[in-house]
């Protein structure tokens, strides 16, 4: 369930297993989101902050988290 901006993202990654692990590190965290939230995993759209760090809307769910490598 990745959006636009997110295929894109992962497409433009040279090695295929980092385009994979991309993708899945995107999958797993809608997924735990849209559980914690109750709703469709496609609701549960992933920004790009100003430091190029991902973040939920704050203003729709009040979280703001940070994933590690």
């Amino acid at each position: 369930m990745l959006n636009q901006s997110e295929v894109i993202y992962a497409n433009a990654f040279v090695s295929e297993l980092n385009k994979q692990q991309f993708i899945l590190s995107r999958f797993l965290t809608k997924y735990i989101f849209a559980e914690i939230f109750k709703t469709d995993i496609g609701q549960i759209d992933i920004l790009i902050g100003e430091n190029k760090k991902p973040f939920i809307n704050d203003k729709v769910y009040g979280l703001q988290f940070n994933i590690s490598h």
